[in-house]
């Protein structure tokens, strides 16, 4: 797309406005994957027991590959 405008060719506004909001889906995606990194990297080197609600890291896992899983058509 980028590659039409330096060209100066036109962009139907409806194929533009796909395209953002794409952008936005993948900088949201990205944004979780970084705060998650973020939250394992501060995780203590410490070991200990401790009581797991799983929901919580599955969702986790789920927020970074769930867009591989939806490209290969995986429901979970």
């Amino acid at each position: 797309m980028l590659g039409f405008m330096r060209k100066g060719k036109n962009i139907r506004n409806q194929i533009l406005n796909k395209e953002l909001e794409s952008i936005d889906h993948q900088i949201d995606r990205v944004r979780v994957i970084i705060k998650c990194l973020c939250i394992f990297a501060r995780q203590s080197s410490e070991v200990y027991r401790e009581l797991v609600h799983m929901n919580k890291p599955l969702n986790n896992c789920f927020k970074i590959i769930g867009q591989q899983l939806r490209l290969r058509e995986v429901d979970i």
